[in-house]
């Protein structure tokens, strides 16, 4: 079956509002991996030619690799064009706001070329792992403004933010975890690099997320 649906995804920091064209379905989910899962499963009904996700200051990253790796053709819209788009169609006033619906129009519309690459989807991953990297040197501070402390409120502070910190930590791994699963060719690396003695999670994803034509 031909596929002919267009698919609008506008996002934002707490939501992903989306729009399939011209089967007319609509729905919003919360901007995160269960959100995005939640979405997929939604989508996987229809004969998705192209997503079309706009710009956003980078928030629309991690949704349109996640895409982009569950097979679909995604590309990254500029708000600027799809504004200048729907003023010409008469969809927009000047004051309107662009929503999922005029993004999947511009989608069918102009069928942009699909450029969500590899290495669109790493950069995710890289910044997932300077994010980690951060987190385990807010611990150490914290850590070592533990030593010269003994007693009082504020080591109760302490110890509470470093227990924060470690579950931040732990859901930073298996964010990262569920993007290396998500993507074969990453998955496949990471099973051969884990099966060598001494090299670890920490060690697989830093590779992966670092050297681009490693394995190729």
């Amino acid at each position: 079956m031909e596929n002919t649906e267009f698919v609008g995804i506008d996002v934002s920091g707490a939501y992903l509002d989306v729009h399939v064209y011209p089967a007319g379905y609509t729905c919003r989910v919360a901007n995160g991996r269960s959100g995005m899962t939640e979405m997929l499963k939604s989508l996987s009904e229809y004969q998705i030619a192209l997503i079309v996700v706009e710009a956003t200051g980078g928030l629309q990253r991690e949704c349109a690799a996640f895409l982009a790796s569950a097979g679909y053709e995604v590309t990254v819209a500029n708000p600027r064009q799809v504004r200048d788009f729907a003023w010409a169609l008469g969809l927009l006033a000047k004051t309107d706001r662009i929503d999922a619906y005029v993004i999947a129009r511009f989608g069918e519309a102009l069928k942009p070329e699909s450029r969500i690459t590899v290495e669109t989807q790493r950069d995710s991953l890289s910044e997932l792992l300077v994010r980690r990297r951060q987190v385990i040197r807010m611990m150490t501070m914290e850590q070592n403004r533990l030593k010269r402390l003994k007693v009082g409120k504020m080591v109760q502070r302490i110890k509470a933010h470093t227990a924060w910190l470690r579950k931040e930590c732990t859901a930073i791994d298996e964010a990262l975890d569920e993007a290396i699963k998500a993507h074969p060719v990453w998955l496949k690396m990471a099973k051969f690099l884990q099966s060598v003695p001494g090299v670890g999670p920490v060690v697989t994803r830093t590779l992966i997320a670092g050297l681009p034509n490693w394995g190729n």
